[in-house]
């Protein structure tokens, strides 16, 4: 992990190229004291990536920074997210989120994308919502989520697949982005109700990638949960008598390595 590892400099670095570029810059963080450190940025959201969505102490930190959050939903069903939404909410009553529709697989296989969840989640919670898509597809998907009311689309994004590392072989190259942004441009001048239509006489019958519409961990995830979200570990011997705390605890991802602990709601 060390060597994926980068200093609050280095983020800052990032962040002023992509400011000289006119280019919005944004960075995940993964535990409270990165947040706080994330805080200082010039960054116009927060986002918070899918394994973390129950790490609620996380979540409430960063609904009390009062700015625009971002949450992916890949390993999470609908209680999960009315969970992660009701801490939200306890800190920044009346919140902006957009909720991404997700599966965490990488690649995801298109017929799991489950996009019409995209719709679902908006109805559900009152809230825009969009796409964190791990296809390795640059037009029909993304297609079929503008489709759904998408009003925001991750990707994966990669000057060559060829590089190491953990995420290039699965991101889109660049002229496959500048397709992905012109389908979905040119989709977004259709209206919403005949979008479907529009990308179905394009692409064909998509109803595979579209699914049902119920928020559920599809198989291409299910070996990841609930092991890839958070929980609360011992990081040293507890002894009996000993005072629980950040000194002997922590809220990490079980990984393959460790059996699931308490849920961070227990914190």
């Amino acid at each position: 992990l060390a060597a994926l590892s980068r200093s609050i400099e280095r983020v800052q670095r990032l962040s002023d190229a992509a400011h000289d570029a006119s280019v919005a810059f944004l960075c995940a963080p993964f535990d409270e004291a990165t947040l706080g450190e994330l805080a200082g940025l010039d960054m116009p959201a927060i986002k918070i990536a899918s394994p973390e969505l129950n790490h609620l102490p996380l979540v409430r930190a960063a609904a009390r920074l009062r700015r625009p959050l971002i949450c992916s939903t890949g390993l999470s069903t609908i209680g999960d997210i009315a969970e992660a939404m009701g801490a939200i909410e306890d800190e920044w009553p009346d919140p902006d989120v957009v909720l991404l529709q997700c599966t965490s697989a990488y690649p995801l296989p298109p017929e799991q994308a489950s996009l019409g969840v995209i719709a679902t989640l908006r109805r559900t919670f009152g809230v825009p919502t969009g796409l964190s898509d791990h296809t390795m597809e640059a037009e029909r998907v993304p297609a079929v989520a503008v489709a759904m009311g998408a009003a925001l689309i991750e990707k994966h994004f990669t000057l060559d697949r060829a590089l190491t590392g953990p995420d290039h072989p699965v991101s889109l190259e660049p002229d496959e982005l500048r397709t992905m942004v012109a389908v979905v441009r040119e989709l977004e001048k259709v209206g919403l109700d005949d979008r479907l239509a529009a990308v179905t006489e394009r692409f064909g019958d998509v109803s595979a990638i579209v699914g049902d519409g119920r928020k559920r961990i599809v198989p291409a995830e299910a070996e990841l949960y609930p092991n890839d979200k958070r929980s609360i570990h011992a990081v040293r011997d507890v002894a009996s008598g000993d005072t629980l705390g950040p000194d002997n605890l922590r809220v990490l991802r079980s990984e393959r390595n460790l059996v699931p602990g308490l849920h961070p709601r227990y914190w």
